[in-house]
């Protein structure tokens, strides 16, 4: 079973190397400093696990991982998501069972500038 550190590293290379609009943009938390769009950011994998049969043993492991994606314009935002969801299903992540869904977008104005986010929930099971 991989760690949450491996998993979040695993997200980060792999969409750093696809997704070269957010080359060296891929956070583990919104930015405290100035940011520059677009950028993502890999939220903190939460572990779950699975109890199936009548001695209570484990049968599945789960992690699952929002990834945010924030972008200056709605469509940019649609592409890029599209982008994040194309590498996700067609690359292995740590040999994990995959289940990817896109969540709703909200737009944001912060001091007169306009910014996007998009969500995506991964769950990766072993």
């Amino acid at each position: 079973m991989p760690t949450k550190k491996e998993i979040f590293l695993a997200l980060k290379n792999l969409l750093d190397a696809d997704i070269t609009e957010v080359s060296g943009r891929i956070y583990s938390a919104y930015p405290k400093k100035t940011i520059t769009l677009p950028f993502i950011v890999i939220s903190n994998p939460e572990y779950n696990e699975n109890v199936y049969s009548i001695n209570d043993s484990v049968i599945s492991y789960s992690y699952t991982v929002d990834i945010y994606v924030y972008t200056k314009t709605s469509q940019e935002l649609d592409e890029l998501t599209q982008k994040v969801i194309d590498t996700l299903r067609n690359n292995d992540i740590l040999g994990a069972t995959k289940s990817i869904r896109e969540e709703e977008s909200v737009e944001y104005n912060l001091t007169n500038k306009i910014m996007h986010e998009g969500m995506i929930t991964v769950e990766l099971q072993w």
